[in-house]
């Protein structure tokens, strides 16, 4: 029994599954009447009939292929599923989906492309995507048009982090352009709110271009001890020096299912 999460992004493989540990972090928590709404939804498509031969033929020759025989699957489930309450599935999360759990197992695979493009194309910075947005705004609230390496030469110092330190920058530039005070406050105070919306983006993408020492944490509440993970470059003799792992066994023996008396 087990879960995946796929994702496809033009972010790095480490970011993405740095956000996937954050998400699953959180607490698990559900209200009783929402459970008891997700628990009936699976048992009633649990106990939906088959429509027609087809469905069932290939629903029993699944197990039948598998060679785990276990026609009795579907009821089981059903049975099992009744008897769960929230409590059985907070109790699973902590321990086997958490990453605080040191009792929780994963395998991560990263699929990184080695195609290349026809032409090169350019990865911004922050920084680099900070200039460009700050020359759109100044040139909208100037009405003229300014180029990104004007703009940064104008702000050699310039900390987006900062505030107070951004707004005063902002308002001596608007100001030896011409404009008057009060006017540049109203411009560098629409700016701020913009600069708020926009700072979430430009951590992520600064996070995303941190260099990654491919090294991940273990499982556990902060354990400092790390593994460093394992790059396989030839598939096949990494696949060559996996252990075989033993063949299905049947859940119940074929002699149960067995009919010995004569029908006529």
């Amino acid at each position: 029994m087990g879960y995946r999460v796929l994702i496809q992004s033009e972010r790095s493989c480490e970011y993405l599954e740095s956000r996937i540990e954050a998400f699953l972090s959180g607490d698990w928590s559900m209200s009783e009447e929402d459970f008891e709404k997700h628990q009936q939804s699976l048992l009633t498509r649990l106990s939906e009939s088959l429509k027609n031969l087809n469905q069932e033929s290939n629903r029993l020759w699944w197990y039948i292929g598998s060679e785990i025989y276990d026609f009795l699957q579907i009821d089981n489930d059903i049975e099992n599923v009744s008897k769960l309450t929230r409590e059985d599935i907070a109790e699973f999360y902590n321990a086997y989906i958490s990453p605080k759990s040191k009792t929780r197992a994963k395998l991560s695979v990263h699929l990184k492309s080695i195609a290349k493009s026809s032409g090169a194309v350019p990865v911004l910075s922050a920084a680099d995507h900070i200039i460009n947005a700050l020359t759109q705004f100044l040139s909208l609230a100037l009405s003229t048009s300014l180029s990104a390496d004007d703009v940064k030469s104008s702000f050699p110092n310039l900390n987006m982090k900062s505030p107070e330190h951004t707004s005063r920058q902002v308002h001596e530039f608007l100001t030896s352009k011409g404009v008057e005070t009060a006017q540049a406050d109203i411009i560098v105070q629409k700016g701020m709110v913009a600069l708020q919306q926009l700072m979430p983006q430009l951590e992520a993408l600064e996070a995303d271009q941190k260099p990654s020492n491919d090294e991940v944490t273990t499982n556990g509440d902060g354990e400092s001890e790390t593994k460093r993970a394992t790059i396989i470059e030839d598939v096949s003799e990494w696949r060559r020096g996996l252990m075989l792992s033993k063949g299905p066994r049947p859940v119940r023996d074929l002699s149960e299912m067995e009919e010995t008396t004569m029908k006529l």
